[in-house]
């Protein structure tokens, strides 16, 4: 596989952008708590409705980002079949940001139902995503990468079913009387493992960005010799 690095010199930009606009909604959502204890420790008088403003203007910028590197990523050579998949992610990540923004315009009265809907084409946008990164790394004949990503969809869709499990479980309790407080309980302990799993399943996603920028070439790129030179010639006699 000859390749021409410079063919890929957007796409690895593209994705240290779309990596940064990761790390940046994460330490966002991570700083709010932190940032209201210290308000009221201080006295602050910030209103509710400044905070969820500033937080949904922070992720608008970050996602922003990411679709701005996501975009810099239909540089990469149309023969790794990858740019199917990415036009669909970034297709999906478009109207994610639309509904954020029809949020951020209301926030005087948060549609709640808009805000949840905005979840499903992110979502569906970084499976697409993850798609296209294995379909390079397959391309690029990183099998150590593409195993990661598989194993990441199989962690991923294990959790849907647990988590249909759980709920199905926590809804025949609240139908039996006497079982509410058990149900509430499962509700909290379920509450709380999602909240690390989805901690674990972006650091484990922003890895995996990560790990495909730095496979790019130049940076492990090997050139095949053709085959003509690997011919030995016969001595005569």
């Amino acid at each position: 596989m000859t390749l021409d690095a410079s063919a890929y010199k957007s796409t690895r930009v593209g994705l240290f952008t779309y990596f940064f606009g990761i790390c940046g909604a994460v330490l966002t959502l991570a700083g709010v708590l932190p940032a209201t204890l210290i308000c009221l420790a201080a006295d602050l008088q910030v209103s509710v409705h400044d905070t969820i403003f500033l937080v949904v203007i922070l992720l608008l910028v970050f996602s922003l980002s990411g679709f701005a590197g996501q975009l810099l990523c239909f540089s990469i050579p149309p023969e790794t079949d990858a740019r199917l998949f990415l036009s669909i992610a970034v297709a999906l990540r478009l109207a994610a940001i639309a509904m954020n923004v029809f949020v951020t315009q209301s926030v005087g009265n948060m549609i709640p139902s808009i805000a949840a809907l905005s979840f499903f084409p992110s979502l569906l946008s970084n499976i697409c995503f993850l798609l296209f990164l294995k379909q390079v790394t397959r391309y690029l004949n990183e099998p150590a990468v593409e195993l990661r990503v598989t194993r990441f969809f199989a962690f991923v869709f294990a959790l849907i079913i647990l988590l249909a499990l759980c709920i199905g479980i926590q809804t025949m309790l609240i139908s039996l009387p006497g079982n509410q407080s058990l149900s509430s309980a499962i509700g909290l302990v379920l509450g709380c493992f999602l909240v690390f799993a989805r901690i674990a399943l972006t650091i484990s996603y922003a890895g995996l960005v990560l790990d495909t920028a730095r496979a790019l070439p130049p940076i492990n790129v090997r050139r095949t010799p053709d085959a003509r030179l690997l011919a030995i010639p016969c001595g005569s006699d």
